[in-house]
């Protein structure tokens, strides 16, 4: 696909770099030779583990890495793993053993919902998901759910009735507290679209919400 573009540039482990409002990125683990020893899961073992840290805290992405890489990231970069908020390895999947995520005792941890804690195969909420979000709490740790979705949307997927200590919802656009109150909004400038009336949602000005509009 890049192949004879001149702006592209692959980032390698321990590659550094300073990003957009000064946060700084390290990347802890990308395909290397140690991914093409294993032979094992090649796609999600060579996906990109990096560190996002601002002025006091951090947060790890974990990308779809699973535990075979697990040891070898441990041995290479432990010292860099105390961070503040883990976006959970495979969206959420328990790529990672629950040893990985004991040693980086972060303040809270952030889940995708479908295809994570909602199963594609049974639309629902496996037991596994619920025991593994229960496990979090129990340790102190807050659990978030990360989506692209709205908040009405989740009202009517299997993780209503779930308790959560937050939600970041429509790719980041807003966030929302346990309680489901607005704590920020990033919203978009209003726009204009040729969609005939009877398409558009029903909705209240006064709402406070962004507004998701879909085709037919």
């Amino acid at each position: 696909i890049t192949q004879g573009m001149n702006n592209v540039t692959y980032l390698k482990e321990n590659d550094e770099l300073t990003l957009l409002g000064g946060l700084h990125m390290t990347v802890l683990h990308a395909w290397d030779e140690d991914v093409e020893k294993l032979n094992v899961n090649l796609l999600n073992n060579g996906s990109m583990i990096f560190k996002l840290a601002g002025a006091e805290e951090s947060m790890l992405f974990c990308a779809d890495v699973d535990n075979e890489m697990e040891q070898i990231i441990l041995d290479r970069h432990k010292e860099e793993l105390d961070v503040d908020y883990v976006q959970l390895g495979h969206h959420g999947n328990w790529g990672m053993t629950t040893n990985f995520y004991d040693y980086l005792n972060p303040k809270a941890v952030f889940f995708d919902v479908d295809g994570t804690l909602v199963s594609h195969k049974s639309k629902s909420v496996p037991k596994s998901a619920k025991e593994a979000v229960e496990q979090l709490r129990e340790k102190g740790i807050k659990v978030l759910l990360c989506t692209g979705r709205h908040i009405h949307e989740l009202k009517n997927m299997p993780t209503n009735g779930m308790e959560f200590d937050g939600y970041v919802i429509l790719n980041g656009q807003m966030g929302l507290d346990e309680n489901q109150k607005m704590i920020f909004s990033n919203r978009q400038p209003d726009v204009s679209c040729n969609m005939p009336p009877a398409r558009l949602p029903e909705y209240r000005e006064d709402s406070g919400y962004a507004h998701l509009l879909t085709s037919p």
